[in-house]
């Protein structure tokens, strides 16, 4: 069993300890980003040349590693591009194929995203600049939950209202929200991101569950593995110092703060892998019917409020990358 203790705040860091079984600590520098922003990559290569770490943990899965080595922007940013998009997403929403829908209307958010800011974002850059900082011989873990299993969990998790009411909403954003620095910015503060966390759980709490609650614990359990994993090499300096740094999306590091308290279980990580949820999604009835008929009919006006209300652009960049 491990002794783990919440410590003080350092700059844009939250310092995190852990204590492993035979009283080895590990300092963890947590920094939250927002995947679009230079800023943000910039400054994960600073706390990585200044911390000097033992470990860098990354809110990346196997299945998303190319970001590492890209050195071009594989998200297309013309308007032709964005359409060709969209009705791929159409295509997989016919066929059924509801994660491989969602996985091409995230490439349109980030194609709409550069296209806003005009420059050719390479979205995660942090990730790869902070590895890339590394100074000595360091363990690099890509401690997010498989993307694939993610997509699979919303689907799954979603009724029918769920899904018309997602769909509304990217669309309102693609088209309404325009992403620029002053965004950005606001994403990065903690009290305003907490504001926009909580009304989109009012209004799709199915896509905040899945999206972020539940890679927060993955996250979470996955850096103390880590910071375990470091003390086993020890892979000590001479200073006697053992340190991780852990770089993930913004919207993550409250819930990750949160269960760095708990204990986690095996069996929950196990459960939280399935690509079906064990609690089972509300079946559709006649009202999930008449709403939903009611959602397309008035649809403009149904759109504008959710895409206004949950903020959902600003949240999907700071929590899923």
């Amino acid at each position: 069993t491990h002794t783990i203790t919440h410590t003080q705040k350092m700059e844009d860091c939250e310092v995190l300890e852990f204590v492993g079984s035979e009283g080895e600590t590990v300092k963890v520098y947590l920094l939250g980003t927002a995947h679009v922003s230079e800023s943000c990559a910039s400054n994960a290569k600073k706390v990585v040349e200044e911390a000097k770490p033992n470990g860098i943990f990354l809110e990346l899965c196997t299945e998303r590693r190319g970001i590492l080595t890209m050195n071009s922007n594989p998200v297309p940013s013309s308007q032709q591009s964005v359409s060709e998009l969209f009705s791929e997403a159409i295509g997989f929403v016919r066929a059924g194929q509801m994660p491989e829908a969602v996985s091409s209307l995230l490439k349109m958010m980030y194609a709409k995203v550069s296209a806003d800011l005009g420059e050719g974002i390479l979205p995660g850059k942090e990730f790869k600049m902070a590895v890339q900082a590394a100074q000595r011989p360091t363990t690099v873990v890509l401690g997010d939950r498989p993307v694939s299993i993610t997509l699979k969990r919303l689907s799954f998790s979603l009724t029918l209202f769920d899904k018309i009411r997602l769909a509304l909403s990217l669309f309102y954003s693609m088209l309404f929200v325009k992403v620029d620095a002053e965004l950005i910015k606001s994403m990065l503060e903690t009290d305003g991101l907490d504001a926009l966390i909580e009304e989109f759980k009012e209004v799709l709490p199915s896509v905040e569950e899945v999206i972020l609650r539940e890679r927060d614990i993955v996250l979470t359990y996955n850096l103390k593995k880590l910071c375990q994993v470091v003390i086993d090499k020890q892979q000590q300096p001479s200073d006697g110092r053992i340190v991780v740094v852990g770089v993930v999306g913004k919207a993550h590091v409250k819930g990750m703060k949160n269960w760095w308290k708990k204990e986690i279980s095996k069996e929950l990580i196990q459960e939280l892998h399935e690509p079906k949820p064990k609690r089972k999604r509300t079946n559709w009835n006649k009202m999930d019917v008449v709403m939903g008929v009611s959602a397309v009919v008035v649809g403009g006006t149904l759109s504008y409020f959710i895409a206004r209300k949950t903020g959902l652009l600003p949240i999907l960049i700071s929590a899923f990358k």
